[in-house]
């Protein structure tokens, strides 16, 4: 039935959700194996990663739009084009309320967070060829992330980031 399933998520509805990659859609599946698609606007636009967020939608990367898109439970789409236009890859709620997403951009991989009205930030990663992919929450109240290319793993302090302010 599906064609490239990536993502899935448990949904804040009690719902499981999933990209569909080579068809464009969100997946939503019942516990009872109800399924129902939602199409997204941007064709082609290759969803991978998904993750809910604190505003009650779930967000997700477009790796080929090179966008960030949202869909709330009923099935309504926004989508955030990416600033510098790199391809996001993974995704995860920060425990600051915003997304924080891997993106790959050439050479120059980033660390990027979005807030739920739209606004982007983006942090470069100083090792070079990282190959950012993996994100996640930790326990610490950090963001981590995998550096595939260097071999490492990398964090974002939110406390010194609040203090900085944008970069």
């Amino acid at each position: 039935m599906w064609r490239s399933p990536q993502g899935i998520i448990a949904g804040p509805d009690g719902n499981l959700w999933f990209t569909e990659r080579i068809c464009n859609k969100i997946w939503k599946v019942t516990p009872a194996g109800s399924f129902a698609g939602f199409s997204i606007p941007t064709a082609n636009s290759q969803p991978l990663a998904i993750t809910a967020g604190r505003d009650g939608r779930l967000w997700f990367t477009e790796v080929e739009s090179m966008q960030i898109g949202t869909v709330t439970l009923a099935g309504s789409f926004t989508e955030f084009p990416i600033p510098t236009r790199g391809q996001p890859m993974m995704i995860t709620a920060g425990p600051d309320g915003n997304l924080w997403f891997t993106e790959f951009f050439r050479a120059a991989e980033k660390i990027g967070k979005l807030t739920s009205t739209g606004s982007f930030t983006e942090f470069s990663i100083p090792t070079g060829n990282s190959v950012a992919h993996g994100i996640t929450t930790g326990p610490d109240g950090t963001v981590w992330f995998t550096e595939a290319g260097a071999g490492k793993i990398g964090r974002v302090n939110l406390s010194s980031v609040a203090r900085r302010g944008s970069q």
